[in-house]
């Protein structure tokens, strides 16, 4: 295989040029991971807000729901000549609750017509948090209402307050190779550009060689045909391929904090080597057209950063809109990503789940094949023209 002796003797000779592009790839990819990617907290914690209460309304029921608010919440009073309007303009409070005179006998009656008055910052999205907060009291209050007549304040309220301090203890059973789904899915997007990006720039390298007008000919003139030459082309950028994917994916287990290795995992390496090939194809074909180091760097940048915008590595493919994601649908990585995304919220392994994934993975073999028969057929092309 004197192709094959002849790439490997290629590499070496740019070796040295191939981990530079290695290492700044990876090195732009670790700080997209670090920067962009979630890795947000592992744990739930609730959020305190800041409310201001105004009361016209001093009963016990009142004091009650005053009470609970303050233990999830945090009830400030504002500086004397501050208006409640300029404190949640600027947003020294989150929320303003006002309870107007006979809120409480309204709702020991049953008849609700008066009602609490609320107003949120708009800066932030708390008028939610404290919405369940007085919902979660006023809803139980009501309850005891209309089930127990006759009852006072004062029992309404240790009942209520009773009820609302039970609350159930819950623990996720995870062995040491727990799966952090969020710091994976980041992880496992951007590497998607940085193996497009290297294999572009390795193999077209490694082409531009083979390309050369006095190389292309003395190629023409051994006894090896050019489809035995392009099959010892295309398994030598295997090989290539394989080293990068390897070496990203020892990267790529320690950027997404993992401590163990479990099937969501495995299946992400899977789905990362089906896309490996895929780019290794788009490489192959580009090598046939790139006549020089410039239009390399050139095609490098272009064909790694639009599929990533594209197709959902830097912007979520949630956040796209309908006509980008369908011309996203063309090209190998939004199926790669698509896939990403199944594989991270995978808990159950059954056929059915995975049917997706592996829909994804044969789709993305699919573009793989479309590109290597372009790229031979381009080959033929240009060996006809040169011929004629």
């Amino acid at each position: 295989m004197p192709v094959f002796k002849a790439y490997f003797t290629v590499i070496r000779k740019n070796v040295s040029t191939l981990i530079v592009y290695f290492v700044v790839f990876a090195v732009m990819a670790t700080v997209f991971i670090k920067i962009m990617g979630g890795g947000g907290p592992e744990e739930f914690t609730s959020v305190r807000n800041d409310i201001v209460i105004r009361s016209a309304d001093n009963t016990p029921l009142v004091e009650g729901l005053i009470d609970f608010l303050g233990q999830h919440a945090n009830i400030v009073s504002l500086a004397e000549g501050d208006s409640l309007e300029d404190a949640l303009f600027f947003g020294r409070v989150d929320d303003v609750l006002i309870i107007p005179e006979g809120f409480t006998e309204s709702l020991m009656s049953g008849g609700g017509e008066v009602r609490l008055e609320r107003s949120s910052s708009s800066l932030t999205g708390s008028a939610v948090n404290t919405d369940l907060l007085i919902g979660r009291y006023l809803d139980l209050a009501r309850l005891y209402i209309l089930n127990v007549p006759g009852i006072s304040q004062e029992a309404l309220v240790t009942r209520v307050a009773r009820d609302l301090d039970n609350a159930v203890k819950v623990e996720i059973a995870a062995d040491a190779a727990q799966f952090k789904a969020g710091d994976v899915s980041d992880t496992f997007r951007y590497m998607a550009y940085t193996i497009i990006a290297i294999l572009i720039v390795g193999v077209t390298s490694i082409m531009l060689a083979f390309n050369k007008p006095e190389v292309s000919l003395r190629n023409r003139c051994a006894p090896v045909s050019p489809a035995k030459m392009n099959m010892q082309l295309f398994a030598g950028n295997l090989l290539f391929t394989l080293a990068v994917w390897a070496l990203l994916g020892v990267l790529a287990y320690i950027l997404s904090g993992q401590t163990g290795i479990g099937p969501n995992l495995l299946l992400l390496y899977l789905n990362t080597l089906v896309f490996s090939i895929a780019a290794l194809s788009i490489a192959f074909l580009a090598g046939k057209f790139i006549k020089g180091f410039g239009a390399q760097s050139a095609v490098a940048n272009v064909l790694s950063l639009g599929l990533s915008f594209i197709s959902g590595i830097f912007v979520p493919q949630a956040l796209l809109g309908e006509t980008v994601l369908k011309i996203a649908s063309f090209t190998p990585t939004y199926w790669y990503i698509k896939a990403v995304e199944t594989i991270t919220d995978l808990s159950v392994f059954s056929f059915e789940n995975l049917k997706p994934v592996y829909t994804d993975m044969l789709i993305q073999l699919g573009f793989a094949a479309a590109f290597f028969i372009l790229a031979l057929a381009a080959s033929k092309q240009k060996r006809q023209s040169a011929d004629g």
